[in-house]
């Protein structure tokens, strides 16, 4: 990774800012999976990788990965969209917090589930995804909890092995005509940003 090859502009809303993940993040974000791996289903993380191998997982299958920074430019999670068809208009988000500020938020969303509003809006206006999905484990909250209009794909009884146990993973989508249709008007305080045009 090198600061020289991002090319993704800075994107915000109201409430936080998004910068293209550069060498500088690097510690944090890898700091903040030790803590939590279990969080990081596209990471496959077992055991402790060592920084260069996180690394190359970390970018694997790319094409945008953003720190959100929340008051005071504190980074506040990871958001990103990765493995992308563009073929077929599909591809795969998620948000992960680095530390736990749900509730302090007066609309209840963590930063990074705001950051992935931001997100969201950007791939489906600028790369015209028909959808984007997202996984999670059993036990976990979904980043698409927050939709009301996020549909259920598939339950993977079993899937996955986290701490010793073997847990369901799910899979939900948004499609891009019930993004534009909803996205607004099921969290009428949603902020999805600004950002330039491609």
């Amino acid at each position: 990774m090198s600061d020289d090859l991002v090319r993704l502009p800075s994107l915000a809303n109201s409430r936080v800012k998004l910068v293209p993940v550069a060498d500088r993040h690097l510690d944090l974000i890898f700091s903040a999976a030790q803590l939590g791996a279990a969080a990081w289903p596209r990471m496959g993380l077992q055991g402790t990788p060592s920084l260069q191998a996180f690394s190359d997982r970390l970018w694997a299958g790319v094409l945008a990965q953003y720190v959100v920074l929340s008051t005071g430019d504190r980074p506040a999670g990871l958001v990103s969209i990765f493995r992308a068809d563009h073929l077929s208009r599909v591809a795969w988000c998620d948000a992960v917090e680095f530390e736990s500020t749900f509730g302090e938020d007066p609309i209840g969303l963590t930063a990074a589930e705001q950051g992935l509003d931001v997100l969201l809006n950007y791939a489906f206006k600028v790369w015209s995804f028909r959808k984007i999905y997202c996984e999670t484990v059993a036990g976990q909250r979904s980043v698409f909890d927050h939709y009301g209009f996020a549909l259920d794909e598939a339950n993977l009884p079993g899937d996955t092995l986290v701490a010793g146990q073997y847990h369901d993973r799910s899979i939900q989508a948004i499609y891009s005509s019930d993004w534009y249709d909803n996205a607004g008007t099921s969290n009428p305080s949603t902020d999805f940003g600004n950002f330039p045009s491609p």
